[in-house]
């Protein structure tokens, strides 16, 4: 389960920007003698839209304002205090890290490219990235939906658990965590009093915990809790497979060696030994994302996606012969299909089942797959996840 990217938030996160952009709505509000509620502030930290401040303003004082001198004068205020910021304490440090690590980096914000742009070089730190993901003003993209995050990981190839969010706001780490992602939370003067509960690790700055410990912190994370996925029967979840199971994966397949090759699939697996499956398991997760389908404490089987070109998985099930028939293939399955779905982007699922094995068939129709292609020995299946 390892780390390959971190994904930075702009304001709040490189630089202390959220607290000059109250100040100078603070600042505006008192020249016509009231006071702003920061309830109004706060409801468009890291999103697109929430309250007009000018709305409340104008609320505030009984009469209409002239909006264009008002917000130009704002926005004037507001610059001239961010061109007096430099990055948050332990930025530099972070990302010069992140480079001798490897690690692939990227701003994922809701705001547009140009006020992204803008920020990073006044900070010096426009040629840091890999990428810049933004909403550009689009609202259905804008934090707190996870596509901005779900589309950073997509661009790079990876799963949504090898890739870091830092974010400083509910909002950001909503969609961290709706995405998938682990989620650090630096917190800063304006964020620091909410609710910020969500995140995996809260600190102060980015000086309260050094990037060899957060990596260590992510990936312990990634292996102990990413992913169990419960099913719609009682009992039966999807726990991630990992070389820690090779025993006990081991013995199941002992267990169906004549019943997994009985119609010519899984040739493989009647030579498999506790060295192969060790390093079947063992393999970089990208290249197979591979779920053990678990009966209360018992390993019953297997189900897997494996990526091919972009939004493309092929599916792969198995169970314990004494566990067939009793619907656990269908809704495993069905599981996994939709965590590609939501999390993993996927678009379209495919299979092949070796002809003659009509159970396997059956599973895949009660799916939704339909019959594709006669490859010879074997039928291909497809579902399309598209709306």
């Amino acid at each position: 389960m390892t780390v390959e990217a971190l994904f930075f938030d702009l304001d709040g996160v490189l630089w202390d920007s959220e607290t000059a952009a109250l100040r100078s709505w603070q600042e505006t509000f008192a020249a016509f003698g009231v006071q702003m509620p920061f309830e109004v502030f706060e409801s468009m930290l890291g999103t697109v839209g929430g309250r007009d401040p000018l709305d409340e303003l104008e609320r505030l004082l009984g009469h209409p304002v002239d909006r264009a001198k008002v917000t130009a004068k704002r926005w004037q205020r507001k610059m001239a205090l961010v061109r007096q910021l430099g990055p948050r304490p332990g930025v530099i440090d972070y990302l010069r890290s992140a480079r001798e690590r490897g690690l692939s980096l990227a701003v994922v914000s809701t705001d547009d490219l140009e006020w992204i742009t803008t920020g990073l070089k006044i900070l010096g730190l426009l040629d840091a990235w890999d990428f810049i993901e933004c909403a550009g003003g689009e609202e259905s993209r804008a934090k707190p939906s996870p596509a901005l995050y779900l589309a950073a990981v997509q661009r790079l190839g990876l799963a949504p658990w090898q890739a870091v969010a830092i974010e400083d706001s509910p909002n950001g780490i909503r969609a961290a965590k709706d995405a998938g992602l682990f989620c650090l939370c630096v917190a800063n003067e304006v964020t620091r009093p909410l609710d910020l509960s969500a995140a995996d690790l809260i600190v102060d700055s980015l000086e309260g915990v050094s990037l060899d410990d957060l990596v260590e912190a992510a990936e312990s994370w990634a292996g102990r809790s990413r992913l169990e996925l419960p099913t719609d029967v009682p009992g039966l979840v999807l726990r991630r497979l990992s070389e820690h199971d090779a025993k006990v994966y081991y013995d199941l397949i002992d267990r169906n060696r004549d019943h997994l090759t009985a119609h010519g699939d899984y040739q493989e697996m009647r030579h498999a030994t506790l060295q192969s499956v060790l390093h079947d398991l063992a393999g970089p997760p990208e290249d197979n994302i591979a779920f053990g389908v678990r009966l209360g404490d018992s390993l019953i089987g297997r189900v897997d996606l494996v990526p091919r070109e972009a939004g493309n998985f092929v599916l792969g099930f198995w169970l314990d012969q004494e566990h067939t028939g009793h619907g656990y293939a269908t809704a495993a399955c069905t599981t996994l299909i939709e965590f590609g779905r939501s999390v993993l982007q996927a678009t379209d699922i495919w299979a092949g089942v070796t002809k003659g094995n009509v159970p396997s068939e059956s599973v895949l129709e009660r799916l939704g797959f339909e019959r594709v292609g006669d490859m010879g020995s074997y039928t291909r299946f497809h579902r399309s996840l598209g709306a």
